[in-house]
């Protein structure tokens, strides 16, 4: 009798462990499938990989020049050391080079060179244009010639002549845009730091205006015009006070889209880009960005390029030791959906080391296939590295 009591027990007791199981199979089962999706959902568009690679089957398959789960890491390496590559001048300082493949074969670069020896601190009156080049993309350049040095002060560049971007019109003409400034009473003997002055602003640092000359040969001579293509932007816009920083492409019909830095009267401290466009080389710009970018206000220096592979426009800037990266599928309008990341310590292809203390004005070289193989910054190393002098720097992109 007590057996017939206990068998009911039992057989409840059994089917509450099979309940159990099954449940347990259950839960296992969601604890697999969402393992399973976090595996592979990590992207359901493009967009979720940064516009720098293609989501597929979930997962981000980055194109080149870029590395990370969701694509929002430049892929550098092998940065060129002193002697075995970048623009390294005996006891003189540079800052930022582009550089353009010419019709000899060889690399042609145009960066800042400060006269005198100044260091970079004297880039609003000691800064000229060098042309320098190099058999290969990665260097060592070798300064040919001063493509753009002072002129009489009453010119809008006459002091200042800085931040080149080169780039060539699709009849062959050579393009050098570059922020040109000039002011009243201003040395460029001495060294001078316009900063040091009584203001964080002074006349040669608001009268940074964006120009071109033209060549047609990278070894000049370079005409430049008696007036800038860019100046600032209405009273109480975002780039009222002076423009600078130009970051131009010229497209196959000779359409230039050109994205440049401003600051305002308004905002002095913060720095904003915009863009500005031009039918060609010829025809003056016209300011498309009544309201700044979406980027971070201590970001500057655009390094523009048209992403083949993706289909759209991107450009990268500076923010401090950090780098940010936006994109645009029509030039216009622009995105910013990737972190800032650091990018100053540096692997040399020899192997060594360093940490940068700065490194700014990103520009992108590409080879004789029309790809992506390098991209120059201005760095300023240590002391044991050129002497603690600026120079400019090519790193690897893979």
């Amino acid at each position: 009798l007590g057996g017939f009591f206990f068998l009911p027990f039992l057989l409840i007791e059994n089917k509450m462990k099979a309940a159990a199981i099954a449940l347990g199979s259950i839960v296992g089962s969601l604890l697999m499938l969402m393992a399973h999706c976090t595996t592979f959902s990590a992207c359901i568009n493009d967009t979720d990989c940064s516009m720098a690679g293609l989501c597929i089957g979930g997962q981000c398959q980055c194109t080149v020049g870029f590395v990370g789960s969701t694509c929002d890491t430049l892929n550098l390496t092998n940065a060129a050391p002193c002697g075995i590559g970048s623009l390294c001048v005996d006891n003189t300082s540079t800052w930022g080079g582009s550089v353009m493949l010419g019709d000899d074969g060889k690399y042609h670069m145009f960066a800042a060179i400060f006269s005198a020896h100044c260091p970079l601190a004297s880039w609003l009156t000691n800064s000229n244009i060098v042309h320098a080049v190099a058999d290969r993309p990665e260097g060592p350049y070798t300064p040919s010639d001063i493509a753009l040095g002072a002129r009489d002060p009453s010119y809008w560049d006459g002091i200042t002549q800085h931040n080149p971007d080169i780039q060539r019109a699709p009849d062959g003409t050579w393009l050098l845009f570059y922020m040109g400034s000039t002011a009243p009473n201003t040395t460029h003997s001495n060294c001078t730091s316009a900063h040091q002055q009584d203001t964080a602003f002074p006349l040669i640092t608001q009268h940074q205006r964006i120009g071109i000359a033209t060549a047609k040969s990278p070894y000049g001579p370079w005409t430049r015009r008696d007036t800038p293509v860019l100046e600032p932007g209405p009273k109480g816009e975002w780039d009222d006070m002076f423009v600078t920083n130009p970051a131009p492409l010229v497209l196959k019909n000779g359409t230039i889209i050109m994205i440049y830095k401003g600051r305002s009267f308004e905002n002095p401290s913060a720095m904003n880009e915009g863009v500005a466009i031009a039918a060609n080389y010829t025809s003056p710009f016209v300011r498309k960005s009544q309201t700044a970018l979406p980027a971070a206000s201590n970001c500057e220096d655009a390094g523009l390029y048209f992403d083949y592979t993706m289909d759209l426009y991107r450009f990268v800037l500076h923010c401090g030791c950090n780098y940010q990266m936006l994109w645009s599928q029509d030039g216009l309008h622009w995105k910013n959906n990737a972190p800032q990341k650091p990018w100053c310590d540096v692997t040399f292809s020899d192997g060594t080391k360093t940490t940068l203390s700065r490194r700014e004005r990103p520009k992108w070289v590409r080879d004789a296939n029309n790809m992506i193989v390098y991209i120059s910054t201005g760095v300023q190393p240590n002391d044991s590295i050129h002497g603690g002098r600026t120079f400019t720097m090519l790193e690897r992109v893979v």
